[in-house]
């Protein structure tokens, strides 16, 4: 908060920093409503005109905050739910190609359980495991998002998967990914299944 040069009843904003803007016109409508009532012997009513006035500027300063950062986070969003969707497809299809350009240099995957491979593995362990899809499932496996939650660079989904396996067996698992993505790649990749399902089909039991 500043003073204008104009003149002492004067304020203006710090656009850098609207919550010290928020704090300091809530001191001053404080302070001058105040005055003003108590010289004419109203302490509650100037109580009231106070907390008013600083919640007006408060009003103000969800509004300047939104105004500034919900387009830029909306795209965000956006962007990491197509980034999810394209990763998606390219597991189902085992494009491995498409899955080395979306996992970052640092990316780490963990899978629940305590199957072989379970646990947590690095970028190339991931992508093996992709290129062995198309072995496991020669008629592909088909991954399908029933919902997705996005906050930040983390993205929470909810998917189920269809497949015959190689064994002639069918594969119908459902589960929760949780991917972190930065600067358009994922840098870590949780699942969580029925991991009972999983040891026996995809690991004969194991």
């Amino acid at each position: 908060m500043r003073r204008d040069a104009s003149g002492p009843e004067y304020y203006r904003a710090d656009v850098e920093s609207p919550f010290r803007f928020a704090n300091g016109l809530c001191d001053v409508a404080a302070s001058e409503s105040l005055h003003r009532r108590l010289r004419k012997g109203g302490f509650m009513k100037a109580r009231r005109l106070g907390l008013l006035a600083c919640s007006v500027a408060w009003l103000a300063v969800i509004q300047m905050g939104c105004a500034h950062v919900g387009p830029d986070a909306d795209s965000q969003r956006a962007e990491n739910r197509r980034i999810v969707r394209e990763l998606f497809d390219a597991l189902s299809r085992g494009d491995v190609a498409t899955v080395d350009r979306l996992y970052a240099d640092d990316f780490e995957i963990w899978t629940a359980g305590s199957m072989p491979f379970s646990g947590r593995h690095d970028r190339a362990y991931a992508l093996g495991a992709t290129e062995m899809i198309l072995g496991a499932f020669p008629q592909g496996i088909a991954f399908t998002i029933d919902a997705m939650t996005v906050e930040g660079e983390r993205v929470a989904i909810e998917a189920r998967s269809d497949g015959t396996h190689v064994s002639g067996a069918h594969y119908h698992n459902e589960y929760h990914f949780l991917l972190r993505i930065r600067d358009g790649q994922v840098v870590e990749f949780k699942e969580y299944m029925d991991t009972a399902l999983a040891a026996k089909v995809l690991v004969g039991g194991q």
